[in-house]
């Protein structure tokens, strides 16, 4: 799944696995705003309670998370996998009462009123329910922080957070305060995996020094 939704690029690395016309429509497929617009706008527009009971059957009897999935298993080039799925972070528009492009529904996208006024956490256990049913493994692309996003991908949807950094005093630094974050709110219930990704000059004082500080604050 591709959270990362202010510069989603997942699709770009399955490339390979598709052929042009598969991969230029992947792209373009509903994804995570979509399911997340449609709930939010959906219940804003409800007049009383029993609307929005009536609306959340029909929303999940409608497989809002299964239509967007994307098949990455083309039994040719992965003849070894049962499935591999994509979902991406959203169309290009996304349709609601008006269809707005995907930059105009994210800008306009309110998070505090996903949570406070339009019950978004049930949507997001939900989400979690469905993947845990379908899927033996799910990836979730996230950027590491402390924003909206950020939170849902390290504190509400997964088991275990792989924060991935570079050895430098910058990246350091804040994967450790993400890390410490988590481990305060969440205790022992999410485990967490620091993993350094790039390493300018290997085997040298420098990464050697870099790594020590790593293990330190980590």
């Amino acid at each position: 799944m591709d959270w990362d939704l202010e510069a989603p690029g997942l699709a770009y690395y399955f490339r390979g696995l598709l052929d042009g016309t598969a991969a230029r429509e992947m792209k373009d497929a509903p994804g995570v705003l979509d399911f997340l617009w449609e709930w939010s706008s959906s219940i804003a527009a409800l007049a009383d309670e029993d609307n929005v009971e009536t609306f959340i059957e029909g929303f999940f009897k409608s497989n809002p998370f299964e239509k967007c999935v994307n098949s990455l298993a083309d039994p040719d080039l992965t003849p070894m996998l049962n499935k591999l799925d994509y979902i991406g972070s959203g169309a290009r528009t996304i349709n609601s009462a008006d269809s707005k492009s995907y930059e105009e529904a994210l800008a306009a996208f309110s998070w505090q009123d996903f949570f406070n006024e339009r019950a978004g956490g049930y949507l997001l256990e939900r989400l979690k329910e469905w993947a845990r049913e379908n899927y033996d493994f799910v990836f979730i692309d996230s950027r590491t922080g402390f924003a909206d996003v950020s939170g849902i991908c390290t504190m509400q949807l997964p088991d275990i957070v792989a924060l991935c950094f570079v050895l430098n005093r910058q990246n350091i630094d804040g994967v450790a305060r993400v890390s410490a974050s988590i481990r305060e709110q969440l205790k022992d219930k999410t485990k967490i995996r620091a993993i350094p990704m790039r390493v300018a000059r290997i085997d040298t004082s420098e990464e050697s020094d870099a790594r020590a500080r790593a293990i330190s604050d980590l």
